[in-house]
């Protein structure tokens, strides 16, 4: 399974990674800011986005989304080390690519996702894992993701809400139950308790939180006691509420390279 993406500027590798219900569009904002100096490749998660192909089960299993991060970055002959930039749902795919190939990982930003092993997931996504009606109450976020954003979100402009409203069409509605089925799986979880976060330690880590994250609370924030930035006034949005601080993380991250 191929994933869609795009490809802009030149420089360092940085490779964005989107939250559910969201596609690689939504780092536009953060990626005009970077553009001169990196080369941001922005990917759809499989599923997702306009070009939308339902995975199975096995393309979402660890090993298969690192194998697909991986044919991607050599088809666009990415050799250096990248730079993972990831919010949400995004850390799946990205913390597979980093645990099985550490070695092409140069570090992470990550924002307002789940690392910690002990995160007991939110009402929303066990819903969403249910069979048969799990799409039906992902496809009801169309009707009401816009009102709560509103409510929740209100740095958030309405072109992205209104954006991931669109996106949620039936192939990405099915999409997200089939992640959350496997995420929220017994045995997945059970085993991430058991065997906690296996990132490789040499991987520098940077953790952004928006403190209003209201279905990741902040005290699942931290990872391999690295130090979190807490930022007040932002939720689980921070990447669409501050995409000026997610530029510079990036940035201070590269030393300004």
């Amino acid at each position: 399974m191929k994933l869609s993406f795009t490809d802009t500027g030149r420089g360092s590798p940085v490779v964005f990674l989107h939250g559910n219900p969201d596609c690689k569009e939504g780092w536009s904002e953060t990626i005009e800011l970077l553009a001169k100096d990196y080369r941001c490749i922005a990917v759809d998660l499989p599923g997702f986005g306009q070009e939308a192909v339902l995975p199975s089960y096995r393309n979402l299993m660890p090993d298969r989304q690192a194998r697909m991060l991986e044919e991607l970055l050599d088809s666009l002959a990415v050799h250096d080390p990248v730079l993972l930039v990831m919010h949400d749902l995004g850390a799946y795919l990205g913390s597979s690519f980093a645990i099985l190939k550490p070695e092409r990982v140069r570090g992470i930003v990550a924002a307002n996702t789940t690392f910690s092993a002990w995160y007991p997931g939110h009402l929303w996504g066990y819903l969403w894992t249910l069979p048969v009606m799990g799409p039906l109450f992902a496809s009801a976020m169309r009707y009401g993701l816009k009102g709560a954003m509103g409510k929740e979100s209100p740095a958030v402009h309405e072109r992205h809400i209104e954006r991931m409203i669109r996106n949620l069409d039936r192939t990405t509605c099915r999409a997200i139950t089939r992640y959350y089925q496997v995420m929220y799986n017994p045995l997945f979880r059970i085993g991430q308790m058991i065997g906690g976060t296996p990132l490789d330690k040499k991987i520098p880590v940077k953790i952004l939180w928006g403190t209003g994250d209201r279905y990741i609370p902040a005290r699942y924030a931290r990872i391999k006691d690295e130090p979190v930035r807490y930022v007040d006034g932002c939720t689980h949005w921070l990447p669409l509420e501050r995409p000026d601080l997610i530029a510079e993380e990036v940035r201070s991250f590269m030393g300004g390279s």
